[in-house]
């Protein structure tokens, strides 16, 4: 399982949203 945002890199706040909804799922 990967739980990681690929868009940190563009921006730190997505990687929050990704780790969430990657969390929910």
């Amino acid at each position: 399982m990967q739980i990681f945002c690929w868009n940190w890199n563009n921006q730190l706040r997505d990687q929050n949203v990704c780790y969430s909804q990657k969390l929910q799922l």
